[in-house]
């Protein structure tokens, strides 16, 4: 089958204009007055022409070729599933390739042929209809060259290791650092996981012998800064991974705060010492008397904060008080609340003192409280989100904040029952707190653990401010000399270009969404990089080794071999098609030029005989 490497608006183009210059040259020889060889000067002309039409249209050959298998040893191949795969065929052997280097030196009985990349094999081996995939299979990427070639995955099994493993890549100073995960232990002996930082031993936990186990080691991050933390894997003493653990830790975000309390207490007065340690900078007000308050300005300058306006609130992030203070604001007041709340995103917080005041507002009544008879400061067990220990004691009454829908619980007891609970009030929070005695913790010396609870709370409950742009990276596990795709979101009207180091790369915009721009770029070296646009804020992110977190590595890539194959199956049997291979070959456009020169030569040498 003939085709040709050009469009068919060329196509139709070109064919007019050489049948347009045919005629005319069929007119002019059939006017000549000598009407000799007429017939070979015809047949020169029309040679010519076509001659000429073929060398811009480039013709090319469409040949079905034999539709062929082939064996692909990727890494986690052993000898004994390619021994197993091969006996299956009765015929001659497939050919057997390979993207592992390792591996031709690895399997002597057999002829194995290095290919760098899986687009190298297609586009060298067109025959090639079915790919047998031996090991952990293929990456995106790669699987992504295959285009219609069928994939027949032989995976081996993984042989144990982390399964799963996430711990927040950005996080705040003073904020507890999670790292979880799931570790498969096939040895004979526990497995210890161990974390590592600044030449210490952060946490560890033990994994027993044949067995699978979730973990959860934890530390506190105390400075900003980049760090590579690392998370080694011991049997008997003897260290047998070490991963890496990259965090970059942000200084806290600077909260500006105002806090209204009916009468002085304790709780109070420990919380704007640890906000002012932390540099935050508010105001205090005190009830004295009815319109009478005593103001404290912690890091800033004095304003007039007697009355909770907007003029007050465009300078404020979070509003905490008790509930006294919340039901004892005027009407003007809370309207100026809710829209600070709904439209600026700021945080209140109440610390009830008297869970049995019923006397509220519309701030007060979002929450529904139950108290029991009589309300005693007992011993409470209590948990939070991403806390750096176990439960932890502090004293609490009866009291409960009942669940409803919309609401989330912050901080709970050991039987479930919620103390803490926040609720989102437009682009802000509210947060209502039974707890007054968080202050006790710094008494007995537990700094850390006060820090951790008041850290958690305000930074669930303020409303950080939205990036101008963000980026994203599609990779998990970055490789170095790994394409790395990329996704910005802006909102900026120029095109944008990405750059990373010296080097840029350009974005491609997203065809649905016209904020979406995504680009790849493959970067060169290890360790912290840096992409961002002209005049953007920075996206810092880690590239690693290919040696590290083989076993997510090898998990990554089974599973997305075995779900592409899948996809290809279904596609296949849904249209009931063959996947036959066609080779397509390009007419030489010598001859089509020697064909050209020998017909005007003729024409040429005739009308001098």
């Amino acid at each position: 089958m003939v085709t040709f490497d050009a469009d068919l608006s060329f196509l139709y183009l070109a064919s007019g204009v050489s049948l347009l210059v045919l005629l005319l040259l069929a007119w002019l020889a059939w006017r000549r007055v000598n009407k000799k060889r007429l017939a070979w000067r015809m047949a020169a002309s029309s040679v010519g022409m076509i001659s000429l039409m073929m060398l811009a249209l480039k013709p090319q050959f469409r040949q079905t070729v034999l539709p062929q298998e082939a064996i692909l040893l990727t890494e986690g191949t052993n000898q004994d599933s390619l021994q197993s795969l091969l006996q299956t065929f009765t015929g001659d052997v497939p050919a057997i390739f390979t993207t592992d280097s390792s591996s031709s030196q690895s399997f002597a009985k057999q002829e194995v042929k290095w290919t760098p990349d899986i687009a190298y094999l297609r586009r060298n081996h067109p025959q090639v209809n079915r790919l047998h995939i031996l090991g952990y299979g293929l990456s995106h990427v790669e699987l992504d060259a295959l285009d219609s070639l069928q994939a027949i995955p032989h995976l081996s099994l993984l042989e144990g290791g982390f399964h799963a493993v996430h711990w927040p890549q950005l996080t705040q100073a003073g904020e507890a650092l999670h790292l979880q995960g799931i570790y498969e232990n096939k040895a004979a002996q526990p497995v210890k996981l161990v974390l590592e930082g600044f030449g210490l031993r952060l946490d560890s936990l033990e994994i027993p012998a044949s067995q699978t186990k979730e973990f959860d080691l934890q530390t506190l991050v105390k400075e900003s800064g980049s760090f590579v933390y690392s998370l080694n894997v011991f049997i008997n003493n003897r260290l047998i991974a070490a991963e890496k653990i990259p965090i970059l830790v942000e200084p806290p975000s600077l909260i500006r705060f105002i806090i209204l309390e009916s009468f002085p207490g304790f709780e109070v007065k420990f919380l704007k010492t640890w906000l002012s340690e932390r540099q935050y900078t508010g105001i205090v007000r005190t009830t004295i008397s009815r319109d009478k308050y005593r103001t404290e300005y912690i890091n800033q300058e004095k304003v007039n904060a007697n009355t909770l306006n907007a003029t007050l609130l465009e300078t404020i992030d979070l509003v905490i008080a008790d509930e006294q203070s919340v039901s004892g604001l005027s009407s003007r007041e809370q309207a100026a609340l809710q829209q600070a709340m709904e439209e600026k995103g700021v945080g209140l917080l109440i610390l009830w003192k008297e869970p049995q005041n019923r006397k509220g507002n519309l701030f007060t009544n979002s929450f529904k409280i139950n108290t029991p008879p009589r309300l005693e400061e007992q011993p409470t067990r209590v948990t939070w989100p991403d806390m750096s220990s176990g439960a932890v004691s502090i004293s609490a009454t009866g009291a409960r904040i009942e669940y409803s829908p919309g609401t989330r619980p912050m901080v709970q007891d050991e039987k479930g029952g919620i103390l803490v609970s926040t609720q989102v009030w437009g682009r802000g929070k509210m947060m209502a707190s039974l707890l007054n005695s968080s202050y006790m913790w710094v008494l007995d010396g537990k700094q850390t653990l006060y820090s951790s609870y008041w850290s958690a709370l305000l930074s669930s409950l303020v409303a950080g401010k939205e990036p101008e742009q963000t980026w994203q990276i599609a990779s998990k596990i970055p490789l170095v000399h790994h394409p790395l795709t990329y996704t910005l979101t802006t909102y900026a009207s120029q095109t944008p270009v990405g750059l990373s180091g010296n080097v840029s790369f350009y974005l491609a915009q997203d065809a649905l969404n016209p904020q979406r721009w995504k680009g790849t770029f493959w970067p060169d070296s290890t360790g912290w990089r840096v992409v961002q646009t002209e005049g953007g804020n920075p996206y810092w992110h880690y590239i690693y080794s290919s040696s590290n977190w083989k076993d997510l590595q090898w998990k990554e890539r089974r599973e997305a071999t075995l779900q592409w194959a899948n996809r290809q199956h279904m596609k296949l049997t849904a249209s009931s098609t063959s996947v036959s291979q066609f080779v397509t070959k390009p007419v030489s456009s010598l001859w089509f030029f020697l064909l050209f020169l020998g017909s005007m030569a003729y024409l040429w040498i005739e009308r001098k005989l």
